[in-house]
């Protein structure tokens, strides 16, 4: 029986990720991992990896053997995000990435068809804000799905990234946004600041763009914006105006 594809009103909805095939090894990797205090990931789909581990900012893919899988972390310029509005046509270096026997990465995989691209969502403001940064975090999982990127997704939550995605080069590690707020002239602002607190007290933390190589933003209008960190100088609001208008993919 299919799922629906709406949402009853007042209905909660949370979707989960399965570990991998081996999931006897790859669970006690998990524990491993997390009691030494590392943050683990784990990839959506058939990947040539079953987890990333976030060592203090050092990324290493795993499998379920604990074999450690080549990838770099490097984050892209402005100049190295280059969108792929289908996935690659054919092999991209495929002998030199996978291990003898291990599972083949998407990019690997010629496409039968043009990807279909969920269209944008519009009036994402919800009464509850955890709702509105849910529905940015999976629209931002099905863009990057969707063209091509292999995507991970922390097991835990106290980390400055929402995602790790695989170009087939490099890892990059995603923070993820959502705004409805705009600037006098129109123009969607985005707030980069991180709010906590409880009713006591509230902080707020500046934007790092150390944390993360990639800002995914998606504006209340279904505006789509992936924007290099290395070009965010900002540390409190960034404006959606000309300046990032060349990082906007939907």
């Amino acid at each position: 029986m299919p799922l629906p594809t709406t949402r009853p009103a007042g209905r909660a909805s949370s979707v989960s990720v399965p570990i991998g095939h081996a999931h006897v090894a790859v669970g006690r990797l998990v524990a491993l991992h997390t009691a030494l205090g590392r943050t683990v990931s784990v990839p959506i789909g058939d990947a040539p990896y079953d987890l990333v581990v976030d060592d203090a900012g050092d990324l290493t893919c795993v499998r379920g053997d604990g074999e450690a899988v080549a990838r770099p972390r490097g984050g892209p310029t402005g100049a190295h995000v280059q969108l792929r509005l289908f996935p690659p046509a054919g092999p991209r270096g495929a002998a030199s990435r996978r291990a003898p026997g291990s599972r083949p990465h998407p990019a690997d995989l010629a496409p039968t068809a043009p990807v279909d691209l969920v269209e944008a969502p519009t009036g994402i403001g919800r009464a509850n804000p955890r709702d509105q940064g849910a529905l940015g975090f999976g629209d931002a999982v099905g863009w990057f799905a969707a063209h091509g990127y292999l995507v991970s997704i922390p097991l835990i939550d106290n980390q400055p990234y929402d995602l790790i995605v695989d170009d087939g080069r490099a890892l990059s590690r995603v923070q993820v946004k959502t705004t409805r707020r705009r600037s006098r002239y129109g123009v969607f602002v985005v707030m980069l600041e991180t709010a906590g607190g409880n009713q006591s007290f509230h902080t707020r933390k500046p934007f790092d763009r150390g944390a993360s190589e990639l800002l995914y933003v998606l504006t209340d209008a279904g505006g789509r914006y992936l924007i290099p960190t290395s070009t965010v100088g900002a540390t409190r609001g960034l404006s959606l105006g000309a300046r990032v208008a060349r990082f906007r993919v939907a």
